[in-house]
């Protein structure tokens, strides 16, 4: 990592002073920033490797190369550290200033060895300012120039097509592996077409032994962080980079992806496994990433492209969201949330996606949920905001899109919604359960009315009085009484009947329809009024029938009365029958 400074120009020599390009902050301070970036970051882009550095850093006589010093001072100026004044007594040294101290000694040409120039771009991508840092000062940005300059060194080639030692090997495939995931991440941040493809390139799977050093003993949380963090990567390579022609939308496909999630998560080392009743940072961290993938893998628009059921995608959905904001709640009770990597905030992003479409449910329940969850992830967006500016731009954006009158007039649409829905239903179940009260032509024939025992009763006093005719017997009122009442009697039992039967049947009707609540129509016929014998005869031989023959029936009256009309009929019988049982009527 030699740098020859007597190759730059006088002048741009000069112009990097002015810049302060060559000026460091304490040493004190630059041990607490050295500590942080081994600590909080190193983990997450593993592109240096620790033992050698701090050998040369404490060397003043080999020190390592200021580029590599100023960005790692990029990667870290952010987290929270005791009070830093330069030396000269001018403003606090922050962020902004350790990038322009890089990006001057980048520009201007001044580190020679290009394996230190792509670790010093990689750890330039970490500072981002804002949405405008797409293109010279953006992380997008110095990825892939990062990207580009490891392809010119040959780090996507396997050992076998490049002399290097064992530590340079090791060295060189944690570099590319890093670049495969900030390549993938950014991606998906951006929006943008990948940049590495793995069917070009020919490096080895990373392992645990290239993070083996000489008289260097890696943490084997760190270890397994980056070996998961990195597999998780590739699933999301397979569920949302896929080219367009190779991805179909295909129901094997999303079964594919969910049987990588799933193995993922069973194979997980129980170091790295993240629960709540034993927090861990790096756990946390990663399956905030896993639970991610499973955002965008359910996401709506995901949902639309392939035959996943939209009721499960949404629950795994919710629920992928819970864990994210509980792995950062965790964060927060921890006091670690300040040092969380920018892949956080995409995330806590994917989680406000994700919420914005569960708005769109008819359940109150869901509106009350959905706002619950967005409170706390600007809860967490504030906790983040000393450490990511940017996070105030989110945060505005939360408050324009999710605004308290916007979720007001969702759960009210929700509630009628709700409601209209539910007195539907119970209209629905109760024109499906409706008891059915019987009508009078739906009654069972053993019920007899009592109209109907008066009309039995007047068929009776009829059957008599053709009897007699037959015997030749006067037709008489007399008569009639008397063949009427004898039945009646033997009657007496099942209903009472009165002397003056014969008489007052219509007063005794008005009393039972009074009683009963019940008016007719229309006026009843009298049964019982006395008919000459003479006329009855005349009336039989004019119509050439047999006096009472088998049809007897049809020379009564009509009988126009509508409880006659529910009332079954009863059996007809022969003219010598007199009586009638009731009951079994």
């Amino acid at each position: 990592m030699a740098t020859d400074v007597l190759a730059l120009d006088p002048i741009e020599i000069g112009i990097l002073h002015q810049k302060g390009a060559f000026e460091l902050p304490p040493q004190d301070v630059q041990d607490e920033l050295i500590s942080l970036f081994f600590t909080w970051v190193a983990p997450t882009v593993p592109v240096i490797q620790e033992a050698d550095f701090l050998r040369r850093y404490r060397d003043p006589l080999n020190p390592p190369s200021l580029l590599l010093l100023q960005s790692i001072f990029v990667s870290v100026s952010r987290f929270p550290r005791k009070e830093l004044h330069d030396y000269e007594g001018n403003p606090r040294t922050d962020s902004k200033t350790f990038f322009k101290r890089a990006k001057a000694l980048y520009d201007a040409g001044y580190e020679q060895d290009q394996v230190t120039t792509v670790q010093s771009l990689v750890l330039m991508g970490w500072y981002w300012h804002g949405p405008q840092d797409v293109t010279e000062n953006g992380l997008f940005y110095y990825s892939r120039l990062a990207i580009a300059v490891a392809q010119d060194c040959n780090m996507d080639r396997s050992a076998e097509l490049t002399n290097l030692s064992q530590s340079q090997h090791r060295l060189y495939k944690r570099i590319w592996w890093t670049l495969f995931t900030r390549d993938r991440t950014v991606t998906v941040a951006y929006g943008r077409p990948v940049s590495i493809q793995l069917d070009h390139s020919s490096v080895d799977p990373i392992t645990e032994d290239d993070f083996v050093e000489d008289g260097y003993t890696p943490n084997p949380i760190h270890v397994q962080f980056f070996l998961q963090y990195v597999e998780l990567t590739k699933i999301l390579h397979m569920s949302m980079l896929r080219p367009i022609k190779q991805r179909g939308g295909s129901q094997a496909e999303a079964n594919q992806c969910e049987y990588e999630l799933n193995k993922w998560l069973l194979d997980c080392p129980e170091v790295i496994r993240w629960q709540q009743s034993r927090h861990e940072f790096w756990a946390s961290l990663l399956h905030c990433s896993y639970n991610t993938i499973l955002c965008l893998l359910h996401g709506p628009q995901r949902v639309k492209t392939t035959k996943i059921i939209s009721s499960t995608s949404q629950t795994v959905s919710s629920e992928a969201v819970s864990m994210i904001l509980s792995a950062a709640e965790s964060l927060i009770s921890h006091n670690q949330i300040q040092y969380a990597p920018p892949s956080i905030l995409y995330a806590l992003m994917t989680v406000l996606a994700t919420v914005k479409e569960q708005l769109t449910s008819p359940l109150p329940s869901i509106i009350l949920q959905s706002k619950r969850k967005v409170n706390t992830c600007v809860r967490i967006l504030d906790a983040l905001s000393p450490t990511w500016p940017i996070t105030r731009m989110i945060s505005e954006i939360v408050d324009h899109v999710f605004s308290e009158k916007k979720f007001l007039d969702k759960f009210d649409a929700a509630t009628k919604q709700f409601q209209d829905d539910e007195e539907s239903n119970a209209g629905a179940s109760k024109r499906q359960y409706k008891r059915t009260v019987p009508t009078a032509k739906q009654s069972r024939p053993e019920m007899m009315l009592p109209k109907a025992r008066v009309t039995v009763k007047m068929l009776l006093s009829t059957a008599e009085t053709g009897n007699a005719v037959a015997r030749g017997q006067p037709l008489t009122s007399k008569t009639m009484f008397a063949a009427s009442s004898e039945p009646s009697q033997e009657l007496a039992r099942g209903s009472p009947t009165h002397p003056n039967t014969a008489r007052d049947t219509d007063t005794q009707d008005d009393a039972e329809d009074e009683a009963s609540g019940r008016r007719s129509k229309k006026p009843r016929h009298s049964y019982t009024s006395t008919t000459p014998a003479e006329d009855l005869t005349s009336h039989q031989n004019s119509q050439g029938l047999h006096l009472f023959n088998e049809n007897w029936s049809s020379i009564l009256p009509p009988i126009i009365n509508d409880w006659d009309a529910a009332c079954p009929a009863p059996e007809q019988k022969s003219p010598s029958q007199s009586s009638l049982d009731f009951d079994q009527w």
